[in-house]
């Protein structure tokens, strides 16, 4: 779904979808990678014709035919370009996110961190690390298994006695994993993505828990991201094709003379062991995993 910023302010009457449609039975295959990559739209199935159609919606029709064309490529790769149908429509304007407050509530997702809504009010228990997120976003709500994961390893983390006491979110989508780390003492946050939309979602979230401070989000190619800076975690929440195109890159942004961890998900039951080998030929060993579903997410050490 869209920021919900896109609707403050003096509202008009229409609103603009990004809209596609497919058969239902390519409908669990779209799904299956929506939810990978937390990409939350407005899912209608349409059992007499067979179809099944995603929204997402903007308020002008410039920010629809933008996201339109990121998505035709995202549809196009999973089920080919002519078994999808995709269009920018003008509809009259309703207000989505009362929609996402029947479904999104603040979540326990580990010992420590509390993910919660921006219109819900908490009382934080001592000790309490609490992340605030908009479901408006694009970019998922923190709670899909393998994020939740992630979230609990860092909560794991946070407090060891590292060297350099830094932590980079490959691939960030909202930025929550960055923002957990920041809000949990790490030092030195980066946060990357190849979208620029979700990257502009991570910093909006990072303002709205104020830690912009500590988080660095930015732009980048994965598969062209080398950098001299070397982290103690490093966060990969990603397809597996993913893991296996930016392994050198992602395995290469662990601290490299010290123990140094790697935090892999995104991945099924059945490809889980795959990324493993992968990376244990980097000398990556496991030592935690956590089994949610058909998800399988670890926590691998170089040590």
């Amino acid at each position: 779904m869209n920021k919900k910023s896109q609707f403050s302010g003096k509202q008009s009457n229409i609103i603009f979808s990004a809209h596609l449609e497919i058969s239902l039975k390519d409908c669990p295959l779209v799904e299956h990678h929506l939810e990978c990559r937390e990409i939350q739209l407005v899912e209608t199935q349409n059992l007499q014709t067979g179809r099944v159609s995603f929204d997402e919606y903007f308020q002008s029709r410039k920010e629809a035919e933008n996201r339109l064309e990121e998505l035709k490529q995202f549809f196009g790769e999973l089920v080919g370009a002519k078994k999808y149908s995709a269009r920018v429509r003008r509809i009259a304007r309703l207000d989505w996110s009362e929609s996402w407050k029947k479904s999104f509530h603040t979540a326990r997702v580990s010992r420590r961190i509390v993910i919660k809504p921006s219109w819900e009010k908490y009382a934080p228990l001592s000790g309490d690390c609490v992340i605030k997120l908009d479901p408006g976003m694009s970019f998922g709500t923190g709670l899909h298994p393998t994020t939740r994961a992630c979230l609990r390893f860092i909560d794991q983390l946070a407090g060891r006695d590292f060297s350099c006491n830094s932590f980079l979110d490959a691939g960030c989508g909202s930025g929550v994993l960055a923002i957990a780390a920041a809000k949990l003492g790490f030092s030195r946050v980066v946060a990357v993505d190849f979208d620029p939309q979700a990257v502009k979602a991570a910093k909006e979230n990072c303002r709205r828990n104020s830690v912009s401070r500590i988080v660095h989000c930015l732009q980048a190619d994965l598969g062209k991201f080398r950098t001299r800076e070397k982290f103690s975690v490093v966060a990969a929440n990603m397809f597996e094709s993913e893991h296996e195109r930016f392994m050198e890159n992602i395995a290469g942004a662990v601290v490299p003379d010290s123990p140094g961890y790697l935090l892999v998900a995104g991945t099924l039951l059945n490809q889980y062991p795959k990324v493993v080998r992968m990376y244990a030929r980097k000398g990556f060993v496991e030592v935690k995993s956590v089994k949610k579903k058909e998800w399988k997410s670890g926590m691998l050490l170089h040590p």
